[in-house]
């Protein structure tokens, strides 16, 4: 995350002792160099779903969202809020599987994705929900003047400008389910 400070010491000390708890009440701890915190969940809860478990997300990261399943739930501790796959639509415009792809469109501030310059959430929802996904999208540019958007040319030409930048948006928003 390049925009972000490094994790102050008394936070890196305060994980420690996080774990050494975890450990000690039997739970199991998953930390790694090279793979961040969400790739990570990712792989353990694909990895559970295998097992034919249900999982529970216990954060309010929005990027997690793309990870739920049918049986998976996302808990936001701090406001007491509850999600499933199809509460995703209702917070963000989109199902969760194509969280990745609207993240590639919009991009994310705190994770630094950049998205396409001027294509907003609301946009961002109407194309998707259209095309099913960001490789259709891109594949019939030519039809997206043609919507009944605002600004449906302009996003035409944005999209095509810039389509090298929103695939790598959405690799950058993908989480990994194989570390």
């Amino acid at each position: 995350k390049a925009n972000r400070d490094p994790a102050p010491l008394e936070l890196k000390r305060q994980f420690g002792y996080c774990q050494q708890i975890c450990r000690a009440l039997g739970f199991g701890v998953l930390a790694n160099g090279e793979y961040e915190a969400d790739d990570l969940i990712g792989s353990a809860l694909m990895q559970a779903r295998s097992s034919g478990r249900h999982s529970l997300i216990l954060s309010a990261d929005k990027d997690l969202s793309q990870l739920l399943g049918e049986h998976d739930v996302q808990w936001d501790y701090a406001k007491n809020v509850r999600w499933k796959s199809a509460g995703v639509k209702d917070k963000h415009g989109v199902h969760a599987h194509q969280l990745a792809d609207y993240l590639g469109l919009t991009g994310d501030a705190v994770d630094n994705i950049p998205g396409v310059p001027g294509i907003g959430p609301k946009t961002a929802a109407t194309l998707l929900s259209h095309f099913g996904t960001l490789d259709a999208l891109l594949e019939k540019l030519d039809e997206v003047p043609y919507l009944r958007i605002r600004s449906a040319a302009q996003h035409a030409l944005r999209l095509k400008d810039h389509r090298e930048l929103a695939l790598l948006s959405r690799n950058l928003a993908t989480i990994r389910c194989d570390a």
